[in-house]
């Protein structure tokens, strides 16, 4: 729905804010992952990022419905398949995600991602770098191909993935990171 996520974007300010000002938030308020890889973003401290991300000027009503949204895309990352566990995302994925929907032409919003993504900091992404930059994309798209009018709509929506779809939405996902990592992988090799 391109009118509710273009009134989602302009209404709580993220079509003015860079993905390098997203990436921030959402980084602060992250964690680091127990086992020393990546860092975490928790369902509950999600939550308070939408606080520093969108204007206090939204009345409760129109607030409540952009959390429920924004939580809702939450969702599509927390894969409960994954060891992170239920309620857990990898926040820079989520970050990575996210600017897509902020300010900046492709190229700001790649270069963005590709840094986010460069653990090694070596300049370019391995493939596991590439697989989780495409999972991020391919997640955001289903997210914003979810986008309901309302905030009934949207809990259904929310409920109806958790009860029968979501499992199969990270396996499509997923297969479609690694067939597109595939294809580009081969064509450099040729």
């Amino acid at each position: 729905n391109l009118r509710m996520l273009k009134d989602l974007v302009t209404r709580t300010g993220l079509s003015g804010m860079s993905p390098d000002d997203v990436s921030a938030i959402l980084l602060r308020h992250a964690e680091p992952n127990q086992n020393g890889a990546g860092v975490l973003l928790r369902q509950e401290t999600f939550g308070r990022c939408l606080a520093d991300i969108a204007p206090s000027a939204l009345d409760p009503a129109e607030m409540g419905t952009y959390t429920n949204l924004f939580m809702n895309f939450f969702s599509f990352f927390d894969n409960s398949c994954s060891a992170l566990g239920k309620g857990l995302v990898d926040a820079k994925e989520v970050a990575v995600g996210f600017s897509f929907l902020c300010a900046g032409n492709k190229s700001t919003k790649l270069a963005t991602a590709f840094e986010l993504l460069d653990d090694a900091k070596t300049g370019h992404l391995c493939s596991i770098g590439l697989s989780r930059y495409l999972r991020s994309y391919l997640t955001m798209l289903v997210g914003i191909s979810l986008l309901s009018e309302s905030a009934e709509q949207t809990a259904a929506t929310s409920r109806m993935l958790r009860e029968q779809m979501r499992s199969d939405m990270f396996v499509a996902v997923e297969n479609g990171s690694q067939w597109t990592r595939d294809q580009f992988i081969n064509a450099l090799e040729q």
